[in-house]
């Protein structure tokens, strides 16, 4: 049934040949089953081989000669472990596979939520030892960052790109490469080609594939969604690539946190703990540009010339903050080359020129949340309704000194 092939890992494989449901439970036949393996594309063919279809036998050559059985030798020492039965099969894998594949690849018959677990990384800040807010300050870590995942700049690479420095602060906090990229990266540092067929037909059940995974169309729809919303395949394929609930709903460290699935118990996660409530400046540890602060007549001529007025910049624009001035109503994105060539000269990144200049006027409501701010304009008295209808609370007609706490 179409539904075992989920369960034995292999849904996906022919998803990639043409495969739908109604065409597999009705015999149909995808154009790919007419093609010779050498007209297949490179997605067909991973998909041929992932369900043991090597090009001899797709081809339906005759054992002699001519048929070549390389794969098989290949298979049996390097790259396809056979898994034994169990009676609860699991997309999620016990071993993640590496950039470079090997036969860890395939090894997806087990529950993540096992020993590979890396039990340290879901305790919270305040209940870690000192030793671990040590070596994760090695990583790059503060507090928020820790206690919010996804947020820290670490999180975005895969163990083969870490320096030895953060590999050895990654081990002792009970980290390897399998469980790094796993846990911590969930293979988005990988190229598409790089993932592993067990791993690659999880993420195929949650709907990537390789344009939506390169960036050259849109995610798919199961990346909006909470995971409530996801069906119970999808569930168990975001637990193959480790997303359980907490992790796919982007939960914080502390009281809402379920780490049952890493074997901890909410009091020794720390969820009983108090945990700080953080800004977005102290989770992307967003600076200050100080030259946008210098008056306009004690900026250098480069930055003057350059940078503040090909911003559309006259003195008494920049040295006047109640005076309009376009640029500022643009996200960092949204700027021209030239505009960005002079914002980055002034010393604005992204996130500092979206908090200082633009204070994420633009942003949707959403985005906001995405950007850890929504509570900030929440506590200044904005909900979802007043942001999209560009309402304004009344704090907005108060000074700073008769703002409450």
């Amino acid at each position: 049934d179409w539904s075992e092939l989920a369960d034995a890992y292999v849904q996906g494989c022919y998803i990639a040949l043409g495969y739908d449901e109604d065409m597999w439970n009705n015999n149909g036949s995808p154009a790919s089953e007419e093609n010779w393996f050498k007209d297949l594309t490179a997605e067909q063919k991973w998909g041929a081989e992932c369900i043991c279809y090597y090009e001899s036998i797709w081809n339906e050559d005759s054992l002699g000669d001519l048929f070549d059985d390389s794969f098989c030798a290949a298979v049996s020492s390097d790259v396809f472990v056979e898994p034994e039965p169990t009676s609860t099969p699991s997309l999620s894998p016990t071993v993640s596979p590496s950039a470079t594949p090997s036969s860890t690849d395939d090894l997806a018959q087990q529950s993540a939520f096992d020993e590979s677990c890396p039990s340290e990384r879901y305790i919270a800040w305040n209940a870690l030892a000192s030793s671990i807010t040590d070596e994760a300050t090695v990583l790059g870590y503060s507090e928020c960052a820790w206690n919010m995942p996804f947020t820290a700049e670490i999180e975005d690479y895969a163990w083969e790109s870490l320096t030895v420095e953060q590999k050895v602060a990654a081990t002792n906090i009970g980290f390897d490469a399998d469980s790094w990229d796993c846990w911590q990266n969930h293979y988005e540092d990988y190229e598409w080609s790089e993932l592993g067929h067990a791993v690659k037909s999880c993420f195929m059940e949650l709907g990537w594939d390789q344009s939506s995974w390169e960036g050259t169309t849109d995610e798919p729809a199961s990346s909006s969604m909470i995971y409530d919303e996801l069906n119970d395949v999808q569930k168990t394929a975001a637990e193959c690539v480790c997303y359980p609930r907490s992790l796919w709903d982007f939960d914080s460290l502390g009281a809402s946190f379920d780490p049952s699935f890493c074997g901890l118990t909410s009091s020794a996660a720390g969820n009983d703990q108090s945990t700080t409530e953080c800004t977005a400046q102290e989770i992307w540890s967003i600076e200050c540009v100080e030259t946008r602060y210098k008056q306009f007549g004690k900026l250098s001529k480069k930055k003057k010339d350059k940078g503040a007025k090909n911003l559309g910049y006259q003195k008494k624009g920049w040295n006047s903050f109640s005076e309009y001035v376009v640029v500022e109503e643009k996200f960092f994105e949204s700027l021209t080359a030239d505009e960005t060539e002079a914002a980055t000269l002034l010393g604005f990144d992204e996130l500092s020129w979206d908090c200082y200049q633009h204070h994420f006027s633009d942003y949707d409501w959403s985005e906001l949340a995405d950007a850890y701010v929504q509570g900030c304009y929440i506590a200044l008295g904005y909900d979802e309704d007043m942001w999209n209808n560009n309402g304004s609370p009344a704090s907005e007609e108060n000074w700073f000194k008769d703002l409450t706490a």
